[in-house]
């Protein structure tokens, strides 16, 4: 086991310090593969964002967006301090501590705009740790060492597999526990969204709030939005109504920054109508 972790690190870390410095470079390379860009504007098509027929530039800076993310990741295992909380702007971080500091924690309700993870690990930084369901981007040896890695500064990230008994006690602990609800496939008409449910429900058995998040690049850096506190209702219609409501809004987060959803699953979403558009 031992053995295995150590590789696991090794692999990690002479990865994040080999790509380091071709990380722009191996980005553009890869998003003229045109088969992941056109993945990823049906994916936008399928949100309502209108693009033009034919080849379209959404595709190719969905998919850069998509390895600027996993460069990132990489990036984090070179080595020395995170420097991550100072590349982050956090202005919603006042209200998220005054809610912490109940002592009850709060669930984040995440999408992939942007870098999910170079966001918890600013907040991670700043002392508020989280335990998170996660998506494995790379390949199983350097997960394990991203794992590692993120575990050691505050951040544990998990399989969506594990359900929601971790994010409960990470809740108890008093820590931020994170769904990235549109990494779930949908099995079956209507479930897209039942990562949004599952936080709901989760929030409403901590007895805690929530906030919808997303890291997305601005400027230079990064904004971390956090919206919220959002009150759980007691009452299990209003809490529907609650879900139904956080769905049309993580619906729009996407559509307006569209250029940065780094999914690369195709949904069957319900129209959406001509709320943005995109060349």
């Amino acid at each position: 086991m031992e053995v295995s972790q150590t590789l696991s690190g090794l692999a990690y870390g002479m990865a994040a310090f080999a790509v380091r410095p071709l990380a722009g470079r191996i980005s553009c390379w890869a998003a003229r593969l045109g088969s992941a860009a056109d993945r990823m504007q049906e994916n936008a098509r399928g949100l309502g964002v209108v693009c033009p027929p034919g080849a379209s530039p959404l595709g190719r800076r969905m998919s850069e967006a998509r390895l600027r993310g996993i460069m990132e990741m990489l990036r984090a295992g070179t080595g020395g301090p995170d420097e991550s909380a100072g590349r982050v702007n956090i202005p919603g971080l006042a209200r998220l501590r005054k809610i912490l500091g109940e002592g009850r924690g709060a669930v984040v309700l995440w999408n992939h705009l942007g870098c999910c993870d170079l966001g918890l690990r600013a907040l991670a930084s700043l002392g508020i740790r989280s335990t998170a369901h996660a998506d494995r981007p790379l390949g199983p040896l350097l997960w394990r060492g991203v794992v590692a890695h993120r575990a050691a500064r505050g951040v544990s990230l998990l399989p969506r597999r594990s359900g929601l008994g971790p994010l409960l006690r990470a809740l108890r602990r008093g820590e931020l526990a994170a769904i990235s609800w549109d990494g779930h496939l949908p099995d079956a008409p209507g479930e897209t969204f039942r990562g949004i449910a599952a936080a709901v429900a989760l929030a409403a058995r901590a007895g805690c709030t929530l906030f919808r998040a997303r890291c997305v690049e601005n400027g230079a850096g990064h904004l971390l939005h956090l919206e919220g506190p959002v009150r759980i209702p007691a009452a299990s219609s209003a809490r529907t109504a609650l879900s139904r409501d956080l769905e049309d809004a993580e619906l729009r987060s996407i559509r307006r920054h569209a250029d940065q959803w780094t999914l690369g699953v195709r949904f069957q979403f319900e129209p959406a109508g001509k709320e943005s558009t995109a060349t």
